[in-house]
């Protein structure tokens, strides 16, 4: 797979005061085409963490490092069963710089719209013990994706200074358009998956590539799964690995969906899909023995991205 720079250009539109703009810095291949408005990414929740003991009661069940946490620097990140697998992928940021009106100690995480509610009830059987409290803040949060490198507000904030591709998390709406599809390609492309309800609990993060994209701290102190995930990054390697493929027709496939050779085996599945200006793109779960080419879904033939 070759590797780009997203090298998009465009201004943005400048906004009111009071949203807050958050960065995530694209990691792979990302050759879309720049947005000219805000596109609206209904597909994201939002999972809040209100108190003294937010960061310290998070810190215990997730893949990142919190202490990392800086003015402007988001976090990309995974919370974790205790067999080192993925309960929810997601990016957080501390209230205070997130959301401009805050002044509260806490955290906001950004995740899979679809697992807002069971992460709450999950994390709720914990935090009774700690001086944080949970709240689903789905409804008055909305999800908007920019690109440019001008007129940003002065809160925009970013894990990679480099990059320009950045999320809005407003509790206003902004007029949008565009598919959010362009912008989960995207985010394929950068290397991250936003697992939803139905993969959650299914794989480690090292078969979501998270290693590779930051979401891993292996250095930080014991969490939920951790042994498990430390043993796997320093004693061995998944048997499966994340592939990006490319459709040039019009087809949809579902999650789950298998994967198979010229032989009709099947070698993996397919994790999530997207439109992108290459056509259909497929992140797909391939066992690692298993040459890229000549892979089909049904009669579909695969493309390795080149």
């Amino acid at each position: 797979m070759d590797l780009f720079l997203n090298d998009g250009r465009k201004p943005l539109h400048r906004l009111a005061p009071g949203v807050a703009l958050t960065k995530l810095a694209p990691l792979f291949t990302n050759t879309c085409a720049d947005f000219d408005m805000p596109i609206a990414i209904p597909q994201f929740g939002f999972l809040e963490i209100r108190g003294v003991d937010a960061e310290k009661f998070l810190q215990g069940y997730c893949t990142c490092d919190l202490n990392r946490l800086k003015s402007g620097h988001p976090v990309y990140g995974a919370l974790t069963n205790i067999q080192g697998r993925v309960e929810a992928t997601f990016a957080a940021q501390r209230l205070t710089d997130a959301l401009e009106s805050r002044e509260d100690p806490g955290l906001i995480l950004r995740l899979h719209r679809s697992l807002v509610a069971p992460i709450l009830t999950q994390l709720q059987k914990y935090i009774i013990f700690s001086k944080a409290q949970l709240i689903d803040r789905t409804d008055d949060i909305h999800c908007y994706g920019f690109e440019g490198e001008s007129s940003l507000p002065q809160q925009a904030q970013s894990i990679d200074p480099s990059s320009n591709r950045c999320e809005l998390w407003s509790q206003e709406i902004i007029q949008s358009d565009e598919s959010e599809t362009d912008w989960i390609a995207r985010d394929l492309l950068a290397g991250r998956i936003w697992i939803s309800n139905e993969a959650s609990g299914l794989y480690l993060p090292q078969e979501l590539g998270m290693d590779h994209a930051g979401g891993i701290d292996f250095d930080k102190g014991c969490y939920l799964g951790q042994e498990i995930i430390a043993r796997l990054h320093f004693k061995g390697q998944t048997k499966q690995t994340l592939t990006l493929y490319k459709i040039p027709q019009a087809v949809d496939f579902e999650t789950e969906t298998p994967i198979t050779n010229t032989e009709g085996t099947a070698v993996g599945h397919v994790l999530q899909c997207a439109w992108s200006e290459h056509g259909r793109l497929v992140a797909a779960l391939i066992q690692r023995s298993t040459p890229e080419s000549d892979l089909r879904i049904g009669d579909t033939a695969l493309q390795p991205l080149s």
